[in-house]
C-alpha cells in the first residue's frame, strides 16, 4: 500500500470534523494545544484561518505554509517577493478580494466559501492598493448599498488605488459609481497614491475626472453626478426603513457575497466589517484636519444587537457628500477658467488667489503616470500649477515631445514648486523622447524647481550639439537634491553640465548613474575626483555601465576620502587591467572603510582569482564594517568557491555577512560546489539561485 492510500488517522478525522463546524467549536478549537492546532490549520476555509491567527501565534505556531499551500491551490501560481510570514496572508487576501470583487470563478474553491460570511468583507481588511480594471465593475460593485460596509472597510485600509489597462469608455452608471467611489476613499480615506498604467481610454473625459478628485477638486460634472447618487442613496435608505427593497442583486454576485459576517469579536475593526442587519454602526462625524488636509474617521462605537436596519451610516454618507459639495463649490465653479487659462502663471495666480476664499477637499500625495498621449499630458499640466498637496509625481511614456511642449510641461512643475504650500519634493520622468539633452534638461529642471530633494531622470534623447556647446563653461546649480539618479541615453555625455549640477549639491546623500559614455578616458576620473571633493554627505554611489577601468587611482582616491555606506560598481568593467595589483590595492582600502557596509562589484569578471583575492577583506588587521558583499554574475566557478570558504573560515566575517552569489556557473561541478555551500553557510547567509550553464551559453549565441 502506497502512503498516499494509507488510511487517515484519527487526528485528522477529528481535525476534518472540527474545521466542518467551526462555527460552534471555535473558541473551543482556540483552546487546543498547539500541536493539534497546527494539524487544523489546512482544513479550515479562509474565514476561521484567518480568525486563528492570534490564538495559534499566541501557541508559537506560524500559519505560513497553511496560507501558502492555499494559494498555490486556489490561485495556482507564485507570487514574487514574498518572504514573510505575513506577506503570503496578506497577499492571499488581497488577490481573494479582487477576484471576488471582478466575479472570477477562482472564488468558487470550497475553502473559499461559507455561507455565515462574505469574502469581500474579510479581504477589504487586507486590500492596501485597490485596483480598477478596463470596465470599471469593481467601482460599480463598491458602490451598491449591500457593499457600503466594504467600503466603510476600504477607507481604513487602502492606501493605493490603481488604473490599470483601461481599453473602453465605461458607461453612465460606472462613471457615476467611480465618482463616489473615488469621493469616499481619497477625501475621507487614507488613499496616499494614484497609479495609472498602461491605460489608452478613446475619451479622455474619465482620466480627467480621475485626476481632478485626486487633485482634491469637485468639478460641475463630479458635483452633478455626487447629487444624483446622493438622491439615490437617500431614496434607497427611505424604501430600507420602510421595508422595501432597493435594488435586485447583480447576477455578478454570488449569495456567499451577499451573506451577513459573523463575528465574536466586538472591537471597532470587526464591528466596522459587519453587516447592516446584524449590527448598528453608529460614526461620529468628527474629522480632525493636520497640515496637510487630511481627514481621519475617529470616535467610531459599536453596538451588538439591533432590531431595526440602521442608517446612521447611510444618513453620514449622504451628510459627507453635500458639505463637502458645499465647501467646495467655489473653487469648483472656478475649474473651468482655470483650465482656460493661457499660461500657467497665469493659473498659478488665479488659483492662489481661489485658496484663499474656499476649502479644498483632501488630496493624493503621490502620482504614478504612464502617458499614452501629450493630450494626457496636458491634463495633468492644467491640474499642477494648484496641486499643492502633491509630494511625489513620476510619469513615463513612450511618446516623443517636441521642445516648446516639454518647456510647457516644466513651466507648470514651476508654478507648482513657486508656491509656498508645495510639498513637491519627489520627482521621476522617464521614457519620453525629446530633442533636449538630459544634461540640459535636468539643470533647467533644478532650476525652476529648486526644492525638489530627489529627482530621477531618464530620457531617450536626440543630443542638441548647439545647446550643449552655447552651455559651457555652465555655472554652479544650487539645489536642494538628497537622491539623484540619471539613466543616460547613448549618445556621449558632456560632463561639465552634470559637475555643474553635482558641485551644486552639498547635501547629496544618494547618486545613482547608468550608462555614462565620456568624451574622453580623463572624464571617468574627473567625475570620482569631483565627488570626493563637491559632496561630503554623499553616502550610496550607485554606477552601471560605466568604464572604471581607465581611472583604477581614482577610483581608490575616492574610496579613501569618502565616507560612503555603500557602494555599487556593477558591469563597470573595474577589475579589467592589472586585476592581481588593483585588487590587493582596493582591498587595502576597503579594509580600512569601517563606514563601508554594503560592497556590490557584480558582473566584473572578478573570476577566482579575484574572489580569493577578495578574500583578504576580513583578514589581518581588517576593520571592515562590511555587512552586505554582492559578487553575483562574476563568472565564478565552484572550486574558487571553495577555496574562498576555507579562507573565510580562517578569518571569519562579521556573523550577519549577507553574500550574494546569484548568476556564477557553479552546476559545472556540483559536489564541489555543495561542499563550498555548506561551508559558507556556516559563516554568513547566503543568496543563491539555480544556474543552468548550457541554457546560458545558448541565450548567449542566439543573442549574438
Amino acid at each position: 500500500m502506497g502512503f498516499d492510500n494509507l488510511p487517515p488517522t484519527l487526528v485528522k478525522l477529528c481535525a476534518v470534523v472540527v474545521s466542518r463546524n467551526m462555527d460552534i467549536l471555535e473558541h473551543q478549537a482556540w483552546d487546543l494545544p498547539g500541536s493539534l492546532i497546527e494539524q487544523l490549520l489546512p482544513f479550515l476555509n479562509i474565514f476561521y484561518l484567518e480568525r486563528i491567527e492570534n490564538a495559534a501565534v499566541r501557541k508559537g505556531i506560524s500559519t505560513t505554509a497553511a496560507w501558502f499551500a492555499l494559494w498555490m491551490e486556489v490561485i495556482r501560481n507564485r507570487p514574487v517577493g514574498c518572504t514573510s510570514d505575513r506577506d503570503w496572508k496578506q497577499k492571499f487576501l488581497e488577490s481573494a478580494f479582487h477576484i471576488a470583487l471582478s466575479g472570477n470563478s477562482k472564488m468558487e474553491h470550497e475553502r473559499t466559501k461559507d455561507p455565515r460570511f462574505c469574502i469581500l468583507t474579510l479581504g477589504a481588511k487586507y486590500v492596501k492598493q485597490l485596483t480598477f480594471n478596463n470596465r470599471l465593475q469593481g467601482a460599480v460593485k463598491l458602490a451598491m448599498n449591500k457593499f457600503s460596509h466594504v467600503l466603510q472597510i476600504l477607507k481604513e485600509t487602502v492606501l493605493n488605488i490603481k488604473f490599470q489597462r483601461l481599453r473602453q469608455n465605461p458607461d453612465k452608471n460606472a462613471v457615476i459609481s467611480l465618482t463616489y467611489v473615488l469621493h469616499s476613499l481619497i477625501h475621507h480615506g487614507n488613499v496616499q497614491r494614484l497609479i495609472i498604467s498602461d491605460c489608452r481610454i478613446p475619451s479622455c473625459s474619465i482620466l480627467t475626472r480621475i485626476l481632478q478628485i485626486c487633485a482634491g477638486y469637485l468639478s460641475v460634472e463630479v458635483q452633478d453626478d455626487l447629487n444624483c447618487f446622493v438622491s439615490n442613496f437617500q431614496m434607497r435608505g427611505v424604501e430600507d426603513k420602510m421595508g422595501g427593497s432597493t435594488t435586485s442583486p447583480s447576477p455578478t454576485v454570488r449569495e456567499n457575497e451577499l451573506a451577513c459576517p459573523l463575528s465574536l469579536e466586538q472591537d471597532t475593526s470587526t464591528c466596522m466589517a459587519q453587516s447592516y442587519k446584524c449590527n448598528t454602526l453608529h460614526l461620529n462625524r468628527n474629522i480632525c484636519f493636520d497640515n496637510k488636509r487630511k481627514r481621519t474617521w475617529k470616535d467610531v462605537k459599536c453596538h451588538k444587537e439591533c432590531k431595526q436596519p440602521c442608517l446612521e451610516t447611510k444618513q453620514t454618507i449622504v451628510i459627507s457628500v453635500q458639505e463637502d459639495l458645499h465647501t467646495s463649490l467655489e473653487s469648483c465653479k472656478n475649474l473651468k477658467e482655470n483650465i482656460k487659462c493661457t499660461t500657467c502663471k497665469d493659473l498659478f495666480t488665479h488659483t492662489q488667489s481661489i485658496s484663499h476664499t474656499s476649502s479644498y477637499l483632501r488630496c493624493i500625495s503621490a502620482l504614478d503616470l504612464d502617458l499614452s498621449n501629450y493630450s494626457d499630458c496636458l491634463k495633468i499640466q492644467s491640474l499642477l500649477p494648484s496641486w499643492v498637496g502633491l509630494h511625489s509625481l513620476e510619469v513615463f511614456s513612450s511618446w516623443h515631445i517636441n521642445k516648446p511642449e516639454l518647456l510647457k510641461f516644466l513651466e507648470a512643475l514651476s508654478c507648482l514648486c513657486q508656491s509656498t504650500e508645495s510639498f513637491l519634493r519627489v520627482l521621476s520622468l522617464s521614457g519620453i523622447a525629446c530633442p533636449i539633452s538630459l544634461t540640459a534638461l535636468l539643470i533647467q529642471l533644478l532650476k525652476l524647481c529648486p526644492r525638489l530633494e530627489s529627482v530621477s531622470v531618464g530620457f531617450s534623447v536626440e543630443q542638441d550639439q548647439e545647446e550643449e556647446c552655447s552651455m559651457l563653461p555652465p555655472a554652479i546649480v544650487e539645489n536642494s537634491l538628497t537622491s539623484l539618479k540619471v539613466t543616460f541615453p547613448l549618445e556621449t555625455l558632456h560632463l561639465q553640465s552634470l559637475l555643474s549640477v553635482l558641485r551644486g549639491s552639498g547635501n547629496l546623500q544618494r547618486l545613482h548613474l547608468t550608462g555614462m559614455r565620456f568624451k574622453t578616458t580623463q572624464d571617468a576620473g574627473a567625475l570620482l575626483l569631483s565627488l570626493a571633493d563637491s559632496n561630503p554627505e554623499l553616502c550610496w554611489l550607485t554606477l552601471e555601465d560605466v568604464n572604471l577601468s581607465v581611472c583604477q587611482n581614482e577610483v581608490l582616491h575616492f574610496l579613501k576620502h569618502t565616507d560612503l555606506k555603500g557602494v555599487n560598481f556593477t558591469e563597470c568593467r573595474i577589475f579589467e587591467r592589472n586585476k592581481a595589483e588593483f585588487l590587493s590595492n582596493f582591498v587595502a582600502v576597503v579594509k580600512q572603510k569601517k563606514s563601508l557596509v554594503t560592497l556590490q562589484v557584480p558582473g566584473n569578471r572578478l573570476g577566482n582569482q579575484g574572489l580569493v583575492l577578495l578574500a583578504d577583506l576580513f583578514t589581518g588587521d581588517s576593520v571592515s564594517g562590511i555587512i552586505q558583499l554582492d559578487i553575483s554574475s562574476n563568472f565564478i566557478l565552484s572550486d574558487g568557491l571553495l577555496q574562498f570558504g576555507k579562507m573565510l573560515q580562517k578569518s571569519p566575517p562579521q556573523s550577519h555577512l549577507k553574500l550574494d552569489l546569484r548568476h556564477n556557473p557553479l552546476d559545472r561541478d556540483i559536489e564541489t560546489s555543495k561542499q563550498a555551500m555548506e561551508l559558507l553557510t556556516r559563516l554568513c547567509s547566503v543568496v543563491m539561485n539555480s544556474w543552468n550553464s548550457q541554457a546560458a551559453f545558448a541565450d548567449y549565441i542566439s543573442a549574438m
